[in-house]
């Protein structure tokens, strides 16, 4: 059982015959199944990925603000960030399809109905309560610990609706600590 430094490299270790196996999503999965039809095979394993607020620290800790960004955010697009279908699935609750308890319940959606299926973004209610809470302009930070699409993703909608966004990277532990320390007044991670 070895490591590889990257997805990429597995993706070649495995291409090339010097591995058989990785538990990493793949970078262009679809072409690499369209290649090796019989020998690729996708699981799906529920997982959740999600944008952590502090609440307590401006724009956040007005609830208008974190539904705006329940509304606006298109996760069609952010499922087809982390690779389509076969790698993730919209949803609007903590619960990922798949795992026992999990109810379809979304009403963060454009057309939002009983059905509980997320429709799409509802980007000009969101922008009602962005300018309903005065937050408009303001400057947001977002930790991330990693290179995947989640915090440029959750950049891209703050912008979106208004605020001026950026991220950055520290490491995962410089990331815990600025969140549970509540003096560094951390405003949000991926």
């Amino acid at each position: 059982w070895t490591l590889a430094p990257s997805p990429q490299r597995e993706r070649t270790e495995i291409e090339t015959g010097k591995a058989d196996w990785t538990d990493d999503p793949l970078p262009s999965v679809t072409s690499f199944q369209a290649r090796f039809p019989n020998q690729v095979r996708v699981t799906t394993v529920p997982a959740l990925l999600y944008a952590a607020f502090n609440t307590k620290v401006a724009p956040f800790n007005d609830p208008r603000v974190r539904r705006t960004f329940s509304l606006a955010a298109d996760r069609s697009r952010l499922v087809s960030l982390l690779g389509g279908p076969d790698y993730a699935a919209p949803t609007c609750q903590i619960l990922p399809p798949g795992v026992p308890g999990y109810k379809r319940y979304c009403p963060f959606s454009v057309d939002a109905s009983p059905s509980g299926v997320w429709v799409g973004p509802d980007l000009a209610a969101a922008r009602r309560l962005v300018a309903a809470s005065g937050t408009t302009g303001m400057r947001v930070t977002v930790w991330t610990d990693n290179d995947g699409p989640v915090g440029p993703f959750m950049v891209s909608v703050l912008r979106e609706l208004g605020y001026t966004a950026r991220l950055h990277h520290a490491s995962f532990a410089a990331n815990v600590e600025a969140s549970d320390d509540s003096r560094r007044r951390g405003q949000a991670t991926s």
